[in-house]
């Protein structure tokens, strides 16, 4: 029993809470971001298309430094918008950071904000992901698979800070 508690206590500890990752300069502050992510790929009937979709973020720092999100993603699939509250944002703070990771079905995402060293202004960048000698494998806009075929890119990358609830 002591040995669970222990660990529970030591578990708690170590985490970090929301406000304690956000940088003071970004309370109560908006970040918005805009990038254009993709390449070619193979559709589920062996089609080889443009996978490219604009995917435009705001993200919400709270004055209690809980982040907020709204992602809107299109492409010639379709579009989607997804809103995500605290503790369902794939958005952490990491070293004065924002980091976001995400799954494909083969492969994974990896974003990040950086600030410069007054916090009025950011940078997006991204990698894409995936073991070496698969393909990476994602869900479209509209439900399909795509398999990649060649390399993936982030690119046409766009940041801004701004005061206030950007949402």
């Amino acid at each position: 029993m002591k040995f669970y508690l222990a660990l529970g206590m030591a578990f708690f500890i170590a985490a970090p809470s929301f406000a304690a990752g956000a940088p003071a300069q970004l309370l109560g502050r908006t970040v918005n971001v805009s990038f254009n992510m993709g390449g070619s790929a193979r559709t589920e009937s062996g089609r080889v298309v443009s996978a490219t979709r604009r995917v435009t973020q705001v993200i919400y720092v709270s004055s209690a430094g809980r982040i907020f999100s709204r992602a809107a993603q299109s492409a010639q699939t379709g579009s989607v918008v997804q809103e995500r509250a605290p503790g369902e944002t794939l958005w952490h703070f990491a070293n004065g950071r924002l980091i976001f990771q995400r799954r494909t079905v083969s492969g994974a995402f990896m974003g990040q904000i950086t600030f410069g060293s007054s916090f009025q202004t950011c940078d997006v960048s991204g990698i894409i992901g995936h073991e070496g000698g698969k393909p990476i494998l994602w869900k479209g806009l509209n439900g399909e698979t795509f398999e990649s075929v060649g390399p993936l890119s982030i690119s046409d990358g766009t940041c801004s800070v701004s005061t206030g609830n950007g949402l």
